[in-house]
């Protein structure tokens, strides 16, 4: 899988998408955000996702968790939860599946977005997003 990073092409294993999308500047700091593909079952659902900067993990960030489905409108994305990452850089979500279902929609992924206007940790980090596959 190949995906951008500033412009640039990577190469990703199967999985794993890490996409940061950042306006950043020279007042924060670029993030990226690593999503790891959430398996969908009968039982609770776990989305997971690190946030870095410089390779670095980000504590104390507030990540949001959405689910992608596709319907007659074209493609929505609806919270399916938010979490703060640990000192790690991991966030993780735990949901219902039912909860995941949209009516005439097929789910189609999850995207993970960091926004901060606030300091973690005495810093300012740029916002990132980043997305992967149900599988």
């Amino acid at each position: 899988m190949l995906t951008a990073r500033r412009g640039a092409l990577t190469w990703v294993p199967r999985g794993l998408v890490v996409l940061a999308l950042a306006g950043c500047s020279v007042f924060c700091s670029d993030t990226e955000i690593a999503v790891v593909a959430p398996v969908l079952g009968q039982g609770p659902v776990t989305f997971e996702a690190k946030l870095t900067a410089d390779g670095d993990p980000v504590e104390g960030a507030r990540l949001d968790f959405y689910i992608m489905a596709t319907g007659p409108r074209g493609e929505e994305g609806h919270l399916a939860g938010q979490a703060t990452t640990g000192g790690d850089g991991v966030a993780k979500v735990v949901v219902d599946r039912s909860t995941l279902d949209r009516p005439g929609a097929t789910l189609s992924g999850v995207e993970v977005t960091f926004d901060s206007l606030a300091e973690i940790n005495g810093e300012h980090y740029c916002e990132s997003k980043a997305r992967a596959s149900l599988s």
